[in-house]
C-alpha cells in the first residue's frame, strides 16, 4: 500500500508541475499578445500624430500663402492708387495749362 501511495503522490506532484508549466506558458503567451497590441496601438498613434502634424503643416502653409497673397494685393492696390494719383495729377496739371 505504501508503494501505491508513494506512486500516487509522485503522479500528483508531476501533474501539479505540468499544470504550473502550462499556466506559465499561457501567461507568457498573454504577455506576448499584449505587447503586440501595444505595438500596434503605438504604430497607429504615430500615424495619427503624423497625419495631424501634416495637416497642421499644410494649414500653416495655406496661412502663409494667404498672407503673401494679401500683401501682394495690398501692394497692387497701392500701386494702382499711386498710378491713379499720377494720372489725376497729370490731368489737373494739363487742365491748368
Amino acid at each position: 500500500m505504501s508503494e501505491s501511495r508513494g506512486e500516487e503522490r509522485e503522479e500528483e506532484e508531476e501533474e501539479k508541475k505540468r499544470r504550473r508549466g502550462e499556466e506559465e506558458e499561457e501567461e507568457e503567451e498573454e504577455k506576448r499578445e499584449k505587447m503586440k497590441k501595444r505595438r500596434r496601438r503605438g504604430g497607429e498613434e504615430k500615424k495619427r500624430r503624423r497625419r495631424g502634424e501634416e495637416e497642421e503643416e499644410e494649414e500653416e502653409k495655406r496661412r502663409r500663402e494667404e498672407k503673401k497673397r494679401r500683401k501682394r494685393g495690398e501692394r497692387r492696390g497701392e500701386e494702382e492708387e499711386e498710378e491713379e494719383e499720377r494720372s489725376l495729377g497729370r490731368e489737373s496739371h494739363r487742365s491748368k495749362m
